[in-house]
């Protein structure tokens, strides 16, 4: 009689137990539905359709066309003379003159490169490298 009362009671329980999982079940079921609709449900989804471009043809490639060119004749036109343009040789340093300017004295060296450097001699015996003085670097 015992084995019967407690199987009853199981079944009792067990049918309460039941009524919970299903009410939970349909609750999170609702929550669910709710969460991941992204617009109501009164409102249609709106989708708007739009024509694809029309497709673009690859033109054929045309080969380049033949031009004719110039030439250079190989002797230049009569009075015309083939020297190169002179270079202005007597044109001053603009360094040099700058210190010239100012009463100091040039001295000349050559670096183990081959390059002449000039060098601005103040009339107190300082020495400057003659652009770095034009530029203010070096003052008396």
């Amino acid at each position: 009689m015992d084995r019967a009362v407690c199987l009853a009671k199981v079944i009792k329980d067990a049918g309460k137990g039941r009524r919970i999982v299903v009410v939970a079940a349909s609750m999170l079921a609702l929550g669910l539905a709710a969460c991941s609709s992204p617009m109501p449900p009164w409102q249609s989804p709106q989708t708007t359709f739009q024509p694809a471009p029309p497709p673009v043809s690859p033109q054929p490639k045309q080969p380049p066309i033949a031009r004719p060119s110039m030439v250079a004749p190989a002797t230049p036109p009569a009075g015309m003379t083939t020297e190169p343009p002179r270079s202005n040789v007597g044109m001053a340093n603009p360094a040099s003159e700058y210190c010239l300017q100012r009463g100091g004295q040039l001295e000349f060296s050559t670096r183990a490169n081959g390059a002449e450097v000039g060098t601005c001699v103040s009339p107190g015996g300082d020495e400057c490298e003659e652009w770095a003085f034009l530029r203010g670097s070096c003052t008396w």
